[in-house]
């Protein structure tokens, strides 16, 4: 369990360290991406970004409530 956080924790520090020089339109491209691919932390991950910048993204927040059900958080997807 504790090696599995660690791997987690890695994969979420080096795509927020590559997702820095993106524009939106690019980060909402590769979360799109990763959701085709079924890579929805991964797509989470850019969504949030995304809406840090444009709390008010429609097609961000519509995309991160279907990442969210993915994810079985279905108490996120409510709120996003």
């Amino acid at each position: 369990m504790f090696a599995r956080s660690r791997i987690l924790l890695g994969t979420a520090l080096a795509l927020s360290l590559a997702a820095c020089g993106l524009s939106p339109a690019e980060r909402m491209e590769r979360a799109e991406a990763a959701y085709a691919e079924n890579r929805f932390t991964e797509a989470r991950l850019d969504l949030a970004s995304i809406l840090e910048e444009d709390a008010n993204d429609i097609a961000a927040l519509e995309m991160l409530a279907r990442v969210q059900l993915q994810l079985g958080d279905g108490e996120g997807a409510a709120s996003s």
